[in-house]
């Protein structure tokens, strides 16, 4: 929990600094380097990332009618990820759903299965879920190059 606090109070500060500008494909993004080898930016939508060496986060703020997203990569070689025994990435719905990485993120077939974070079960994902996160992904392929996601 200490650790979310502190990745939002820094993509909060990102979003409100008017630090290098850049283009990804073809639209505006803002970029910083707030210690070595971590880069956070905020891209249009309401989409924000912090790229650190083994590991990408990513959060989205939907402006409307669906919750929020977020998700953490670890990249491969990354300490800890066993090559081949996981996908790497955990998708977390902003109500407590944490989306089964057997699920190919896709902006139309959405997932089909999610754990619930209050109970520790497994569960088919709301419409308002599966809503949410197509509308994430979407937003993540408009904005973030394929190789960083």
């Amino acid at each position: 929990m200490k650790r979310t606090a502190i990745i939002m109070s820094l993509l909060l500060t990102v979003a409100g600094c008017s630090a290098g500008t850049g283009s990804v494909a073809g639209t505006s993004s803002r970029c910083t380097h707030p210690s070595a080898g971590v880069t956070a930016c905020v891209y249009p939508d309401g989409l924000y990332a912090v790229r650190y060496r083994d590991v990408n986060q990513f959060y989205w703020r939907p402006a409307k009618g669906d919750f929020s997203v977020s998700e953490t990569f670890y990249k491969t070689g990354a300490p800890g990820r066993a090559a081949g025994a996981w996908s790497g990435r955990t998708i977390s719905v902003g109500d407590s759903c944490v989306i089964d990485d057997n699920w190919l993120p896709s902006v139309t077939s959405p997932p089909s299965n999610c754990m619930d974070a209050r109970t520790g079960g497994s569960r088919g994902p709301t419409g308002e879920e599966q809503r949410s996160v197509l509308a994430f992904w979407r937003v993540m392929t408009k904005y973030v190059p394929s190789a960083e996601r």
